[in-house]
């Protein structure tokens, strides 16, 4: 799970989908400034960075890439402008998975009065640890954005645009 940025621009972006503010790309590659390509694939983007992951455009591209998702987070163009919004939706599947397996916990204990499924307990930490681990990428996600454009407010969620 790390976080890094490259220089250059998009040389080409192929949507797979879009649902809500998520987008899949099956494709993203990218020229850089100093040589060479890189290429993303199966990328989540969220819609507000979504938006500058067009063919031509410059500057500096924020990556992550965590368990079982990869792409960008944060844009910044040639004249300072930056815009992010980590993609939650792990972060949110292991929160749901927490809730779940909590709600089929009592259940089981006081409903039921048969004890808690090992199961059940294996799923709840797998809930825990993910979570955990996700919300601090995205942390260090947004002090790789801070540490990188100093003075300009970049957070979590989206930034000047």
């Amino acid at each position: 799970m790390a976080v890094s940025h490259i220089d250059g621009r998009v040389e080409a972006a192929e949507l797979r989908r879009q649902r809500g503010t998520m987008h899949q790309f099956k494709l993203l590659r990218f020229t850089l400034d100093g040589g060479g390509e890189r290429t993303l694939k199966n990328a989540i983007v969220h819609s507000d960075v979504a938006r500058f992951l067009i063919p031509g455009t410059a500057g500096r591209f924020y990556l992550y890439n965590q368990m079982d998702a990869r792409g960008v987070y944060a844009f910044r163009d040639p004249a300072g402008t930056v815009v992010n919004n980590y993609p939650q939706h792990t972060e949110r599947l292991f929160l749901t998975l927490i809730f779940l397996n909590i709600g089929i916990a009592l259940l089981f204990e006081f409903l039921l009065g048969n004890g808690t499924p090992v199961l059940v307990l294996i799923a709840l930490a797998i809930g825990v640890v993910g979570f955990i681990a996700t919300r601090l990428m995205r942390g260090r996600a947004a002090k790789a954005i801070a540490a990188d454009n100093p003075g300009s407010g970049a957070g979590m969620g989206p930034a000047a645009a």
